[in-house]
């Protein structure tokens, strides 16, 4: 008994760092059509730049693991001893599926792991979701020789209907409460606030309609599967730039390459780190708020 539970807390521990790379991944979607919707007032403010998956919003470790199905999770512990194990044969399948090895974007997951090609056609927008599911689905039903077990080969199956399925994947999307406070705190002093995410475009337009008074707090969006450009490529953060002066921009994110992406666009950048990363991918406020309020100086804007 003593073994089982010690388990099922890595289960719960490890969770958080497998389903990162689905929404993000952070590694992480990149953007929407840049949208202005209110007038630049005062002399040139500043204007926050904020990431989606890892900074404003999570995925809830119950629902994916409620989609996967709690007892093939656990049997697959047993067997493997790793959900990112798991996370790896999935990112191997799809690598298969086309032939590739990486992508040529150097988009990455949150964990450092780089995205396969097929997932970066998906998050640029070049794929349809159910196209691109269809084709992954056949694929792992026609090759059960990529899999040691069939049980693999239905948790991968599981995996592949979470991340390209829209409304599997909205439905375990939540708000980082914090975030989404300070990201109101930022309004209420006259900062200009936009989006710059890696995020397909069927998913995104769901969670819009999921959470609209998050969303009409921005005055731009830009979301790669809307633009077919993502992070860390350069053309996205112009999208940005081109409406706002580099220099007066703070951009943040939770993963490194983009966070170097942003700085040779000119801008300002927060890495935002989880307090508890083992337990809670939520940034860790104190850190962020004191890093923001540093660059805020370093912006030659109004205030």
């Amino acid at each position: 008994m003593k073994r089982m539970s010690i388990i099922g807390v890595a289960l719960v521990a490890s969770l958080g760092i497998a389903f990162q790379s689905y929404y993000s991944l952070q590694a992480s979607p990149a953007e929407s059509t840049l949208v202005e919707t209110r007038q630049q007032v005062g002399n040139e403010p500043i204007a926050v730049v904020f990431d989606l998956n890892g900074v404003l919003t999570q995925t809830n470790k119950r629902s994916a693991l409620w989609h996967l199905g709690p007892r093939n999770v656990f049997s697959y512990l047993i067997r493997n001893r790793s959900i990112r194990l798991m996370k790896e044969q999935f990112y191997t399948a799809l690598n298969r599926i086309d032939g590739s090895d990486g992508n040529v974007y150097g988009a990455k997951d949150p964990d450092g792991q780089m995205l396969p090609h097929l997932f970066t056609t998906w998050l640029r927008g070049e794929q349809p979701n159910a196209q691109l599911l269809k084709r992954v689905l056949q694929e792992i039903e026609a090759h059960p020789e990529w899999f040691s077990t069939k049980q693999e080969q239905h948790i991968i199956t599981a995996m592949a209907n979470f991340t390209f399925d829209p409304n599997n994947l909205i439905n375990a999307c939540r708000p980082i409460n914090e975030m989404v406070a300070f990201a109101r705190q930022c309004k209420q002093k006259n900062h200009r606030l936009y989006v710059l995410s890696n995020w397909d475009a069927e998913s995104f337009e769901l969670l819009t309609k999921k959470y609209p008074d998050l969303f009409e707090l921005f005055d731009g969006i830009v979301i790669s599967g809307q633009v077919h450009k993502m992070k860390p490529e350069a053309d996205i953060f112009s999208l940005i730039t081109e409406k706002v002066p580099a220099h007066n921009c703070i951009f943040i994110d939770d993963q490194q390459e983009n966070i170097d992406a942003a700085h040779r666009a000119g801008m300002h950048a927060i890495l935002a780190t989880p307090k508890r990363a083992l337990i809670s991918k939520t940034p860790d406020m104190q850190k962020l708020r004191a890093e923001f309020s540093r660059l805020k100086q370093l912006c030659n804007c109004a205030d």
